[in-house]
């Protein structure tokens, strides 16, 4: 006998209930794995990517860097080449201050002696002291000072009415002195210097007063100088020195100042030496006949074709111009 049982209304019901919620759960299942698997793929994508940007990254960090030790071994090797250039600057500046300190005790102990005050005025204007070191200056090659020309008419001899009291010109309180010296009467003898920076002014710096110059630094020389106790401790800038020491020399131009340079700092020593400045030139030059061109077209620059023409000419001017200072002081017994 077989037990049939039928399936009530709420049976029926409740299974398709069953059926219908089972056909949506498989459904939700199946696009959540698909989503799954999109969004793995664009994770994994997104990965690459973002691997890629940082590789990237990276070796444009190591490209900088290497760009930035370049520079920074280009720039300490320049720094280098200044430092071994401005050596010799630093010397010389030494070299003028303990100048300065000889020349200013050597002064004061002339000050000290008895002598009048006419005599004294009248020993420094025709024999001033001979600075000792290379900074030395021959009295042939002192700056001469040009005095502005008076007024012709008034040295006339001619007659004539005199003129009220308040018609008169009032003349000028102080007068007008022009320092200044020709460009061929300091050729190789001292360091030219363009102030402003490009103007058409050259200068040469020269103190009168302890009678030398400061070597192819001028202006800081001066400076330092104007800044010690022998003129009051006078601080302030390059205008301030070229004021107060500065000659302007005439009929000069870049072309002129760059050879003249040239020749300078060929001829100058860096220190005190027992033979003469003239019988050193003729020395190197004998020694090394080629090393001539070579300095003028180091140190000329733009015009160094031209200069090293010229350079040789100017150097044996300032030797033998020096040689016949050296026989000459020898002779007079100096």
């Amino acid at each position: 006998m077989t037990d049939v049982r039928e399936s009530s209304p709420e049976t029926a019901a409740f299974d398709a209930d069953y059926f219908q919620w089972a056909s949506r759960l498989n459904e939700v299942t199946s696009r959540y794995a698909n989503q799954k698997r999109a969004a793995e793929a664009e994770l994994e994508k997104a990965r690459e990517t973002l691997q890629d940007g940082i590789r990237k990254l990276q070796d444009e960090y190591q490209e900088r860097v290497q760009k930035l030790k370049a520079i920074a071994k280009e720039q300490q090797r320049a720094i280098r080449r200044e430092l071994e250039f401005h050596i010799d600057d630093l010397h010389l500046l030494r070299l003028t201050d303990e100048v300065s300190t000889k020349e200013v005790a050597g002064s004061h102990e002339q000050d000290e002696e008895p002598t009048s005050h006419n005599d004294e005025n009248a020993a420094q204007q025709q024999t001033p002291a001979e600075s000792t070191g290379y900074m030395q200056l021959r009295s042939s090659k002192r700056p001469r000072e040009e005095v502005a020309p008076t007024d012709v008419e008034g040295h006339s001899r001619k007659r004539r009415t005199r003129e009220p009291l308040a018609e008169r010109p009032v003349p000028q309180k102080e007068s007008r002195v022009r320092k200044s010296i020709e460009f061929k009467d300091v050729f190789g003898e001292h360091f030219i210097v363009q102030f402003p920076h490009g103007s058409d002014n050259w200068y040469i710096l020269y103190c009168k007063k302890h009678d030398f110059s400061f070597g192819i630094n001028p202006i800081i020389g001066a400076k330092n100088h104007l800044g010690g106790k022998p003129h009051g401790m006078l601080h302030g800038n390059g205008e301030m020195a070229v004021q107060k020491l500065g000659i302007r020399v005439l009929n000069c131009n870049a072309e002129k100042a760059s050879q003249s340079n040239a020749v300078f700092r060929y001829v100058i020593k860096p220190s005190p030496a027992k033979q003469s400045r003239a019988h050193q030139v003729g020395k190197q030059t004998a020694e090394q006949p080629q090393h001539v061109e070579d300095v003028a077209q180091t140190e000329t620059g733009p015009h160094g074709h031209k200069a090293a023409v010229d350079f040789s000419s100017g150097v044996d001017a300032v030797r033998e111009s020096r040689q016949d200072s050296v026989s000459d002081d020898e002779d007079v017994g100096v």
